[in-house]
């Protein structure tokens, strides 16, 4: 549905961030979309084929028509929020929740 344009993904393109990416590259760091085929375990997290979800991971190529992400990394994404906001939030709640869990 949709992804961004995100510094990460600028740093990126411009070979200026902590790493390089494995090539061939796409680019999208963050994206909201829908489960087209589901995998094994994946009723293990709660996602099904037909759910709205979000995702973000330096090697996600969210500028894709289609990708393949580990239902662990994915997010439901409620059917009331509109799919550009959801995916500008992905980022900072994710930052958020890693220095209050991870950080301490």
């Amino acid at each position: 549905e949709v992804s961004t344009v995100s510094m990460m993904d600028t740093l990126i393109r411009r070979d200026r961030f902590l790493r390089s990416p494995n090539l061939p590259y796409k680019m999208g760091c963050d994206m909201v979309g829908r489960v087209v085929q589901a995998g094994k375990g994946s009723t293990t997290y709660g996602i099904s084929e037909g759910d709205r979800v979000c995702a973000v991971d330096f090697n996600l190529g969210g500028h894709s028509k289609y990708v393949v992400i580990p239902c662990y990394e994915l997010i439901k994404v409620p059917q009331k929020v509109d799919s550009a906001q959801a995916v500008c939030l992905l980022r900072p709640y994710v930052t958020a929740y890693q220095c209050l869990h991870d950080a301490g």
